[in-house]
């Protein structure tokens, strides 16, 4: 019986060691994705984030209050984030100086995305940095979001949002 305990002392260890780092890693999940006060369901207030765009220029989330944002998280290589940009243009030429615009890139490389936003002309801010999207529990691109004025989140879609959808949501804030 002593030989059968010191054989299975390691695996039992092991098991243990299994779960604790299992436990670990879903309460992180749930801290981003499963908490209604983290700020990434809509009703909830935005959580804020500081990043620099590509122009250099250093700006929070925050400074933006009293205007309607649109958030998009996108990718150089997503298919519908090339077609949802050409939507994000009409839009910010509609509601010019009254929606900020930032898209945030998923690209695991800084040169992919700048490609992309001088490709696609992109004129609104624009930055990469997938620690906001890991903020915001993004897992599918493109996800937009629209905050309002007071910094709630108002609209949350994974998938590509029509320009129509987009202008009707948009409308209800501005």
């Amino acid at each position: 019986m002593n030989i059968a305990k010191k054989k299975y002392t390691p695996l039992i260890v092991l098991v243990i060691g299994i779960i604790i780092i299992v436990l670990y890693y879903v309460s992180l999940y749930s801290l981003y994705n499963g908490s209604r006060a983290s700020g990434v369901y809509i009703d909830n207030q935005a959580l804020d984030f500081g990043f620099i765009d590509f122009n250099g220029g250093q700006h929070r989330l925050s400074d933006f209050r009293g205007r309607v944002v649109v958030l998009e998280f996108m990718a150089s290589w997503c298919p519908p984030c090339k077609v949802e940009v050409q939507y994000l243009k009409e839009l910010n030429k509609l509601y010019e100086g009254k929606v900020v615009i930032i898209s945030i890139s998923l690209d695991t490389d800084d040169s992919s995305a700048r490609n992309f936003w001088m490709e696609y002309n992109v004129s609104w801010y624009m930055t990469r940095n997938t620690t906001i999207g890991s903020m915001y529990g993004v897992y599918y691109i493109p996800t937009l979001l629209i905050i309002d004025k007071d910094g709630v989140i108002r609209f949350r879609e994974e998938g590509l949002t029509s320009f129509e959808e987009l202008v009707n949501i948009v409308d209800r804030f501005v």
